[in-house]
């Protein structure tokens, strides 16, 4: 494994143990099992560390994405598929899922990280696009943006109460279904406000 990569699975393990707060460069680098300057030789500043960061998830939930086959085809396939994102960020990938959200919630202020964040999501939207054009989606860049925010509602939730059980594939195929319904409304219907 590359250096950088250490410090950045190093990092991903700090933010999810310990939050924002935690994540300092002699942080991960004690957790890195590296000599002490090793993270600010390779990232600088904490910002340029939380980009490398961001960098570093992108990989990990590709190859998370990609180790459950081809990318959906279709409406169900999708529905199954996000559904199983869910459980998995929240149990499996639970890790992976915590360094995400604290490093959501130190993007607010920073703009380079906000970027790198957006990138990501564009690969994620990349990913979903074959099965919206498949099922009909006239918005698929909307869509998808809502079915991801939906998405890490679930995540957060499952996070927050695990005993719960709830199935994330009810919500999101109710989602799916008003997408692909409206999708399918004249344009008329929908200008005119009709219910």
């Amino acid at each position: 494994m590359a250096r950088v990569e250490r410090i950045a699975d190093a990092a991903i393990g700090v933010l999810a143990d310990g939050g924002g707060r935690a994540l300092t460069h002699r942080a991960v680098d004690a957790r890195s099992g590296l000599p002490p300057g090793s993270t600010s030789n390779c990232f600088r500043t904490r910002e340029a560390l939380l980009g490398g960061v961001v960098r570093r998830l992108l990989e990990r939930e590709r190859a998370i994405l990609d180790a459950n086959g081809p990318p959906p085809v279709d409406a169900q396939s999708l529905v199954d598929e996000l559904a199983r994102v869910v459980v998995d960020a929240a149990g499996a990938h639970r890790d992976v899922t915590l360094a995400r959200q604290a490093v959501f919630a130190e993007a607010a202020a920073l703009p380079s990280v906000r970027d790198e964040i957006e990138r990501a999501r564009d690969d994620f939207a990349e990913w979903m696009t074959p099965a919206l054009r498949q099922s009909g989606c006239t918005d698929v860049d909307g869509h998808h943006r809502m079915l991801l925010a939906l998405v890490d509602g679930l995540i957060t939730r499952r996070l927050l109460a695990p005993a719960e059980h709830l199935d994330p594939s009810i919500a999101i195929e109710g989602l799916m279904r008003g997408l692909l319904d409206h999708s399918q409304r004249p344009a008329h219907a929908i200008v005119g406000g009709e219910p």
